[in-house]
């Protein structure tokens, strides 16, 4: 689908879904030209191809967030990446500083920057800053950026420039704002890029504290490449009564520009042999991501010298000069964390390589290869997955290909069938839908369902999904039937059912009561988790001697108090979909980085003692073999703390760490 066809949506300032055909887009630059106060030499160098960008025409999204935001309107722009969402709020913000510059109470900025563009990462922080100057220079604008990682003072010295916008990451912002550094009595065009991720990554505090140091009359406007209603919900804490235009559908999927293949290898050595041979065959530069930033610097030392790395623990200076060798052509191939997946415009990407599968496939997947395709361009992913372990991963990347237009490999639905047969596939749908068709009259009015998508795990009626979507029954019976069925409370909670976590190393059954004593706030999330276990008949439970139940693993002891059966376990906690804004951010505000896998030292030695007899070379052989999962949480922990690695983790994350660490070429048991 090209860009001219894609579906557009408006909303009003009341919420009110528009036609849009009768709203106002600038769609090409003739009509650019004719807009009062639209810089006209910038109108030039965007379309000139020799001299200039060679933009044929605005993007969507520009042509509908320029005619909003120049008439002083809050704004909501929602475009998938590479659609030109930088110069969607640049070129407004020019136009209103030009205009502010004059009048009674003119923008004085001596003071302060008059406009404030907020980011989550010092990458895109810096690509914007780029941007301002690039095109700010031909009408007198000047910029400064302010983000994590750099010298203070070096930024500290370009605000004695007083310049008329500031790019800045929220964690250095606001470290600035409480010295006193910089002022914000004048900015009054206010813009927050990747809204969504500075929102659900933790920067609310953040944000709150410098919206406070601003004028209480400003413009505000949000750019984003997804936007989850959980986010919506806090976008409402700073934003009132903005236009809101999305550019192609909210529902998550790839991009289309660019072609999915799969790979399922058992092994590092399968995956480094793939890579070198993709490498071989690119025309154009390569960026790899992997899950960990030990892998991304053992994967850059083997490719020396035509490999860069980048992740969260480079230096500001290292982290710039890789990304200026990647730019440049100086190296064809980056290899980085997800700290490179969003914002970035890498226009030389080709081909973009899943070394490690993103653990959140739902949203990381699809930003990571949005990194190649870009404006048009055509692109390459490729995707490495695990002979096991992976089905998961699979099964959510199926489901994305096949809600947009790309037909998923037969490798790719083999491996998710995996997924499918241990969570039972879709049967609760098909048992549902019943033999005579007339499934809709089964939605009972108190049903309710959690869809996938949701990460608070919360359930509602059908009828709430339809409010959802503003009355649109056909969407909201697609959120209906993409969301599973949950249980009534009132019979679970008298039910005897009873479960076993997998987290629980002593498998001892509780029911769903027994759940919500232990954690009345988990405990719901922890019974979904959990695997039904079948009550012992009567006959079964008596042996030879009426003591059936003392033929217990001695060495798992029971108590009767769920808490101490789960004491040692560590909290889950879903994993940051990018670790460096965590890092950069929570360095500001002075909170102490997690520790990595080698500074857990206290648990490796735990592990270690209580695994003194395990046999390692056994334990080896059945990691690399495949059987892995046979092993014993203290097999595994014992063998992670031979080899200096993290033993925290439920038993699923240790088999990984302790697979991926057998497999590795120069592994010594």
């Amino acid at each position: 689908m090209s860009e001219k066809d894609e579906e557009v949506r408006i909303w009003d300032e009341w919420g009110q879904e528009q036609d849009v055909a009768s709203a106002e887009k600038w769609d090409s630059w003739d009509l650019c030209m004719k807009a009062p106060g639209f810089p006209k030499g910038l109108v030039h160098f965007l379309k000139d191809s020799e001299r200039g960008c060679g933009f044929p025409a605005p993007s969507l999204i520009q042509a509908y967030a320029w005619p909003a935001l120049v008439t002083g309107k809050d704004f909501i722009g929602v475009a998938k990446t590479g659609s030109g969402k930088t110069l969607a709020f640049l070129l407004p913000s020019f136009m209103w500083l030009k205009k502010n510059r004059k009048g009674s109470d003119p923008v004085d900025t001596t003071v302060g920057p008059a406009i404030l563009a907020l980011t989550p990462t010092r990458e895109l922080c810096y690509q914007i800053y780029s941007d301002t100057e690039k095109f700010g220079t031909p009408v007198k604008i000047t910029a400064a950026c302010a983000y994590g990682g750099a010298p203070k003072w070096e930024q500290e010295q370009k605000f004695r420039d007083n310049p008329d916008v500031l790019i800045a990451t929220p964690g250095r912002l606001a470290d600035f704002l409480r010295s006193r550094v910089v002022s914000l009595e004048q900015c009054k065009f206010f813009i927050m890029d990747e809204a969504d991720r500075m929102l659900d990554m933790g920067f609310e505090k953040e944000v709150k504290e410098i919206l406070d140091w601003m004028p209480q009359e400003k413009q505000i406007s949000m750019f984003t490449a997804t936007w989850p209603k959980e986010v919506r919900a806090l976008a409402d804490n700073y934003i009132k009564k903005p236009i809101q235009v999305q550019c192609g559908s909210l529902e998550l999927k790839a991009n289309e520009d660019v072609t999915q293949h799969f790979e399922v290898l058992s092994g590092d050595a399968e995956k480094k042999a793939a890579l070198e041979k993709i490498l071989e065959g690119a025309s154009g530069a390569v960026l790899v991501f992997c899950n960990s930033k030990k892998k991304v610097r053992d994967l850059t030392w083997e490719l020396h010298p035509k490999a860069v790395e980048l992740h969260g623990d480079l230096k500001q200076k290292e982290r710039d000069e890789a990304m200026q060798k990647f730019r440049n052509g100086d190296v064809s191939v980056l290899i980085a964390t997800d700290v490179a997946s969003r914002g970035l415009d890498m226009r030389t990407v080709s081909v973009v390589v899943n070394y490690d599968a993103p653990n959140s496939c739902k949203e990381d997947y699809v930003h990571r290869i949005g990194r190649t395709g870009r404006a048009g361009d055509k692109g390459d992913a490729y995707t490495f997955l695990s002979e096991w372990g992976d089905e998961q991963k699979a099964a959510d990347i199926l489901n994305m290909m096949e809600r947009g237009s790309q037909k998923p490999p037969d490798v790719l639905r083999n491996l998710a069938k995996g997924h499918a047969a241990s969570s039972g596939g879709d049967d609760w749908l098909k048992e549902e839908k019943g033999d005579d068709g007339n499934w809709w009259e089964k939605d009972s009015s108190e049903e309710k369902r959690v869809h996938p998508s949701d990460k608070s795990g919360k359930a509602y009626t059908y009828a709430e999904f339809v409010e959802f979507e503003k009355g649109d029954d056909k969407k909201g019976r697609k959120l209906w039937d993409e969301s599973k069925p949950v249980e009534d409370e009132k019979a679970k909670k008298g039910s005897e059912e009873k479960r076993v976590h997998p987290a629980d190393k002593t498998k001892t059954a509780y029911t769903y009561e027994e759940f919500l004593a232990f954690e009345p706030k988990k405990g719901q999330k922890m019974w979904d988790e959990s695997t039904p276990v079948e009550t012992p008949k009567e006959e079964d439970n008596k042996a030879d001697d009426d003591k059936w139940w003392e033929k217990k693993d001695e060495k798992a002891p029971v108590s009767d108090d769920p808490a101490e059966q789960f004491a040692d376990q560590p909290e889950e906690k879903e994993e940051a979909a990018n670790e460096d804004a965590a890092m950069e951010e929570n360095s500001e505000s002075g909170v102490k980085r997690p520790l990595e896998d080698d500074e857990s030292a206290p648990a490796a030695k735990a592990a270690k003692t209580e695994g003194d007899d395990v046999d390692l070379d056994k334990v080896v052989e059945q990691l690399k073999d495949g059987s892995g999962s046979k092993l014993t949480n203290v097999q595994i922990k014992a063998y992670l703390s031979s080899k200096s690695l993290s033993t925290q983790g439920l038993k699923a994350e240790l088999l990984e760490r302790a697979t991926t660490a057998a497999n590795e070429p120069d592994n010594e048991s």
